[in-house]
């Protein structure tokens, strides 16, 4: 699923369900509509948050995690590894997972301080990626993994995916 694919998608899924979709779609960009209560992608920061419950060093191993060495080399079905504290599984390894955030071609340009979540850059091409994949060794399937695709990338192996989330006031 490329990133605009992902967009979409929660706009469907929020109107399949009666919600107001979170993204204004139109040729030329997409926005977000503040107070919408339709799903959406995570910002980098509520995914980081998600992954670890505020804690960087969490401790990933075989029984959470799908990687290149217990992959077989495709992705997995949800739900076969530990949930982590949270509650969620399938964070790290099995497929990366699309941000809204946009990224520098290098360099960290996030602040996770402050208690504030950062929608990111608000300009570029790149979007963030988070989590690692099947194709890549135990030791990056982690909470600190980040990368970028260009989001009309259309991953032929499979590799990227979309974790959504949704307000509920």
């Amino acid at each position: 699923i490329n990133w605009y694919e992902a967009i979409a998608y929660c706009n469907l899924l929020s109107s399949k369900e009666k919600l107001q979709p979170y993204y204004n779609v139109s040729s030329s960009s997409i926005s977000i509509r503040k107070n919408a209560n339709g799903y959406r992608l995570p910002t980098e920061v509520e995914w980081i948050l998600a992954a670890t419950n505020g804690k960087i060093n969490v401790n990933l191993s075989d029984k959470n995690c799908w990687y290149n060495g217990n992959s077989g080399g495709k992705s997995q079905p949800i739900c076969k590894r530990a949930k982590n504290e949270n509650g969620i599984y399938d964070m790290y390894g099995n497929v990366y997972e699309w941000c809204w955030n946009r990224i520098k071609s290098s360099g960290y340009d996030i602040s996770l301080e402050g208690g504030e979540d950062p929608k990111g850059l608000l300009t570029g091409f790149l979007r963030v990626i988070r989590g690692g994949d099947i194709v890549l060794n135990e030791e990056l399937c982690t909470v600190t993994n980040r990368s970028k695709r260009q989001p009309t990338n259309d991953d032929i192996l499979g590799l990227t995916g979309v974790r959504i989330v949704r307000l509920i006031k």
